[in-house]
């Protein structure tokens, strides 16, 4: 029957990976070629019929139609237009994708507990107590407050909205997108069933922080004079409180990824005129262009305050991923998939599932996932 059976990842997505993909289970080391997407990534009536429908007619159906028209148009090096409003219900989807998917709601279970850390961040805001809340019960509440919401940074509005929702929020509203495209490289992307993938600075991790990012913007803070200037820096200091990793992934077709960007990285925008960091790169990104801001409009400011339209237009070059980078990339997904990963071809992926095994071998530690046997498979 009609929506019971709930793609977490949707069709028109999984579409851009081929009309057939090859998944592979994690969890079995089985792999099984040739799926259809309307079989995969998705799991029956794990959200209610009524929270489906809202799924589909508030976010799927809008974004799909900004996906075809725009974000999959275009080559490397090429730009894309999009509207304020635009970005927003992009911020939207991508919120939905992140905690939409099954995987969430064993997190759910914790995030409840866990969410109670971030309370001082938002001393104004009280969550409603629902008496004999279920975990499955509070993610089909984040999923629709999403759903309902259409402006992020007016969750904590919502009478539903609950303390982890308002983190994950602030993470979207903090950061900028970039588009990263793979089609001229040789490799492809692959597909998790997470939703998402993030990379978290390679440096020592104290009090819970990574600490590249934030004690580079303690030091510039420091010695920074200018007023206006300084706030930027407190803005973009104060965002790693939430926003500990150096960006998100999320994998559009096998080609091309919408990539959410810590604010850190605005300092090495030329466009930016920040004071940019000497000898401080906090990701194995080798490629800086990747992380390049988006050509923004000038804000009127009336009586000190700036004034946004939905119509503003910002400017995103699509931006060419060289081979090492789209293999990095994909082992950061390989790194982190709950049950089952996608691809379209082998050879297209094959290096890097070689190149994580081999990382895990150099550094003598067990794998979080055994890919092992998909070698011998996936040929």
């Amino acid at each position: 029957m009609a929506y019971e059976n709930n793609h977490y990842v949707p069709q028109f997505i999984l579409r851009q990976f081929g009309d057939y993909l090859n998944v592979y289970n994690v969890k079995d080391c089985s792999l099984h070629s040739g799926m259809l997407t309307s079989n995969i990534f998705s799991e029956r009536k794990i959200y209610p019929a009524d929270l489906e429908k809202a799924i589909g007619y508030n976010l799927e159906s809008p974004f799909a139609k900004l996906f075809h028209e725009k974000l999959m148009s275009g080559k490397c090096g090429e730009k894309i237009i999009l509207s304020r409003k635009e970005i927003m219900l992009m911020k939207r989807f991508f919120l939905l994708e992140t905690i939409r998917v099954s995987s969430m709601l064993e997190i759910t279970k914790q995030e409840k507990t866990i969410s109670e850390i971030y309370s001082p961040l938002f001393p104004s805001f009280k969550e409603k107590i629902i008496s004999g809340e279920t975990a499955s019960d509070r993610w089909h509440r984040n999923i629709k407050v999403v759903v309902e919401s259409e402006d992020l940074s007016h969750l904590s509005e919502h009478p539903l909205c609950t303390l982890e929702l308002l983190k994950w929020g602030y993470i979207f509203n903090s950061g900028y997108f970039a588009i990263w495209d793979c089609s001229e490289s040789g490799v492809d992307f692959l597909i998790s069933d997470i939703g998402m993938t993030s990379e978290v600075e390679p440096s020592k991790l104290t009090d819970g922080y990574e600490h590249t990012k934030i004690d580079e913007l303690r030091k510039i803070i420091k010695r920074e004079l200018n007023s206006y200037k300084k706030d930027v820096y407190n803005s973009i200091l104060s965002a790693q409180n939430l926003f500990h990793e150096n960006f998100y992934m999320f994998p559009l077709s096998k080609n091309r990824m919408i990539v959410t960007v810590n604010p850190f990285f605005r300092l090495y925008d030329r466009k930016e005129k920040l004071i940019k960091p000497v000898g401080v790169w906090s990701t194995k990104i080798t490629d800086k262009r990747l992380f390049e801001k988006n050509e923004s409009p000038k804000v009127t400011v009336i009586m000190g305050k700036p004034v946004y339209k939905e119509t503003d237009e910002f400017r995103y070059t699509i931006q060419r991923v060289k081979a090492e980078d789209a293999e990095y990339i994909n082992m950061l997904m390989l790194d982190r998939i709950d049950t089952y990963m996608g691809y379209s071809k082998w050879d297209k992926i094959e290096t890097s599932v070689k190149r994580y095994i081999d990382f895990y071998n150099e550094i003598n530690m067990k794998p979080p996932v055994n890919y092992g046997p998909l070698t011998e498979k996936g040929n």
